[in-house]
């Protein structure tokens, strides 16, 4: 797609998908459930595991950053992509940050618990890099805290990429975010654009 064409190995590419998720445990799938998807028909109105992840394939940016904040989301540890360009390229496996393993999540009154934790973890880190597997252990350590009875978890994913190893997946805070979003300018920090993000994504 015109999509994929438009990274290149230099590049760092995030995805957030904040909604709903579901399995089906008899096909041993799950579906990523965008706006106006419905639940008895996954199959047909959501998006399947393996098709998402066939197209995160085909995407040439150097590191892929997947956070996924829906029920489910550990399914998709368990998809097998179809070939594509990341793994002949050798290209770094995506890091996928989910916000629980096989088991529904709780959505919240406003953000989610898991959103709340993100937000809160780097708006109060005070390192000026944070390796991705230390977020995954603040947010889980932040959840425990509040009683959240879910486990968000981190993981690569190596149906879509070489396992270069996970450290080379950490994020520089002290970098401003690129501004040619019209809706997000230079000056916001990452936390502020995750939380706006998350914030456009709960009000659709």
């Amino acid at each position: 797609s015109q999509f994929e064409k438009k990274f290149s190995p230099k590049d760092t590419l995030w995805i957030i998908f904040s909604g709903h998720g579901t399995h089906d445990a008899a096909k041993g799938e799950g579906y990523l459930l965008p706006i106006a998807s419905d639940f008895q028909s996954a199959n047909t109105s959501g998006i399947s595991n393996l098709d998402f992840l066939t197209h995160l394939n085909g995407i040439l940016a150097g590191k892929i950053i997947l956070i996924v904040d829906s029920c489910f989301a550990g399914a998709l540890t368990d998809a097998i992509a179809r070939d594509g360009q990341r793994k002949t390229k050798k290209l770094n496996a995506p890091f996928l940050i989910g916000s629980g393993g096989m088991e529904p999540v709780d959505n919240g009154k406003g953000h989610s618990p898991f959103a709340e934790a993100l937000i809160h973890v780097l708006q109060n880190n005070k390192e000026e890099t944070l390796q991705l597997t230390d977020l995954v252990t603040k947010l889980h350590a932040y959840m425990q805290k509040k009683g959240v009875p879910q486990d968000p978890f981190g993981n690569q994913l190596n149906c879509c990429g070489v396992d270069n190893g996970a450290s080379k997946y950490y994020l520089s805070l002290k970098e401003e975010p690129p501004g040619d979003l019209e809706k997000h300018p230079s000056k916001m920090t990452l936390s502020e654009l995750i939380e706006t993000l998350f914030e456009e994504t709960r009000c659709r």
